[in-house]
């Protein structure tokens, strides 16, 4: 039972259904469609219903390749991540050679270096974020194909990508 307002004459409803629970072998496909009825005790009820909606239940080569499309996703963040990385600590070598040996920083100096404690905490949260989003796909990866070669090489490199990004630079 869905409560509308009175007048109105579109309205949206979500439904979660898990496919999985069919038991779908790869490639199978499914088509579903939602029916509705009003309850009009004068003209009597009517009923509408919507299109016909198709889920495909992806085969090990769709699922390898999609896998392979956010691995690749993921890499790309990294490597823009560690050029960032790169990029500020030049950014805080140059900063602390123009201030090293000052008893009093004047007010640029001061913002500029809080400057960068705000852009390295803004980059520690997007290298956090992408090291959650590899961990995610890492457990998909083993929950679909836990023994795809090519996957897990490519997990070994985003890891290592992750470790080099994530050692000594940030600290």
């Amino acid at each position: 039972s869905i409560n509308l307002l009175k007048g109105a004459l579109d309205y949206e409803f979500y439904h979660y259904y898990d496919f999985n629970s069919l038991g779908l072998s790869e490639g199978q496909k499914v088509e579903y469609y939602f029916i509705v009825w009003d309850n009009d005790f004068i003209g009597g009820p009517k009923s509408s219903r919507s299109v016909t909606r198709v889920y495909k239940n992806p085969t090990r080569e769709e699922v390898d390749e999609m896998m392979s499309q956010r691995e690749e996703q993921l890499s790309e963040a990294l490597e823009n991540a560690r050029k960032k990385l790169l990029e500020q600590q030049l950014e805080i070598e140059r900063v602390l050679a123009q201030t090293t040996g000052k008893r009093n920083l004047n007010y640029e100096e001061r913002e500029n270096i809080k400057k960068l404690s705000e852009q390295q905490a803004q980059l520690q949260n997007e290298i956090n974020e992408l090291v959650q989003q590899n961990a995610e796909l890492n457990k998909i990866q083993n929950e679909i194909n836990p023994y795809s070669e090519e996957l897990l090489e490519k997990q070994q490199q985003v890891d290592e990508l992750f470790n080099q990004l994530a050692s000594e630079e940030m600290e």
